[in-house]
């Protein structure tokens, strides 16, 4: 594949979109034999590109469903020795729901050519985040004050007593 790109001048990182680029471009200007070079290369970027999709999309399967499994397995047994209440889960989930959204992003990224999410979208992740726990934490605030007053009444009731 190397003396493929070699033969055209082109390098074999180059991204589709700018192999088409640099083609088009060239394209008035090639004979018959380097537009077949150029074609060969093309094709040859082609499938390169797609097996290398093929192994990240079936690696990063692999890897969630081995990672659900063996969380799925850990948390068979902690959820034996430590029942969660309702506020203790929903702390839980939003961990668990952080990372994947950051996966998600990265995947995404990478998908689009980048490297990985920026620093800035993954702040907005954590922002979220820790905004739906705050709101968690609010609701469990409000559920122990609402379990003062039913044992121990309000302040009003006291002073009526």
């Amino acid at each position: 594949m190397t003396g493929s790109f070699a033969a055209i001048g082109e390098d074999t990182g180059v991204s589709m979109a700018q192999f088409r680029k640099d083609f088009e471009a060239a394209m008035p200007t090639l004979t018959p034999q380097q537009v077949i070079q150029w074609l060969v290369a093309g094709d040859a970027l082609a499938k390169l590109d797609a097996a290398l999709d093929q192994t990240a999309t079936t690696t990063t399967a692999a890897t969630q469903a081995a990672t659900q499994q063996y969380n799925d397995f850990i948390d068979s047994f902690t959820a034996t020795l430590n029942p969660l209440d309702a506020f203790q889960k929903s702390i839980v989930d939003l961990g668990t729901t952080l990372q994947q959204n950051i996966d998600k992003a990265n995947q995404l990224a990478q998908a689009a050519g980048m490297s990985g999410a920026s620093i800035d979208d993954l702040t907005s992740i954590l922002q979220a985040s820790a905004v739906a726990g705050a709101q968690a934490l609010a609701q469990e605030e409000a559920a122990a004050q609402q379990l003062v007053a039913k044992l121990f009444g309000t302040s009003i009731d006291q002073l009526n007593t």
